[in-house]
């Protein structure tokens, strides 16, 4: 409804990317970038996109598309160490190269340090804690959860896990 508008653009691909529904691709992603874009902002969508596109195109072309996402992610964080979107960005290109490696989650878990109140990043890297059996990592994670004053649904769940894991 909004061509060439560039903030619609940016609001969009966000949305789209953090629904991944897969319904959705590269192509039509990257029709919705600002194609003149130089902000950081601009360059972080631009390389979540082609990271996302890497699985869509040939297979011989997956890892430079990979490294060309990881260049411009890589400059980013030169400018600014602690973009925490830039750092997401990172993980999901690492991890649709590796898997879940120990560096994916090293970016994964620098950016929750620095947005401690991202629900969604908090239930992710606890997924790979779980995932590679890293008890003292996961409950760690889950003890600001445990100290909320609310005592609701997630502090009992949080509570939950860390009994099953054997840390309280």
């Amino acid at each position: 409804e909004h061509p060439g508008d560039r903030v619609v653009g940016a609001f969009s691909i966000k949305i789209l990317l953090a629904i991944d529904s897969g319904h959705i691709g590269a192509a039509e992603l990257e029709a919705l970038l600002d194609p003149a874009g130089t902000t950081a902002d601009d360059r972080i969508l631009r390389a979540r996109v082609m990271t996302r596109g890497a699985d869509e195109g040939p297979p011989a072309q997956f890892q430079g598309r990979i490294a060309a996402a990881r260049k411009i992610l890589d400059g980013v964080l030169r400018e600014d160490p602690d973009n925490v979107d830039a750092l997401f960005a990172t993980f999901e290109n690492i991890r649709e190269d590796e898997g879940a490696s120990d560096a994916a989650i090293t970016y994964l878990a620098k950016a929750l340090a620095i947005d401690p109140h991202n629900g969604l990043w908090r239930m992710e890297l606890l997924e790979l804690y779980l995932r590679d059996g890293r008890k003292t990592d996961a409950i760690a994670l889950l003890r600001p959860i445990v100290n909320l004053p609310h005592g609701g649904l997630e502090v009992q769940e949080a509570v939950a896990t860390i009994r099953s894991l054997g840390g309280l």
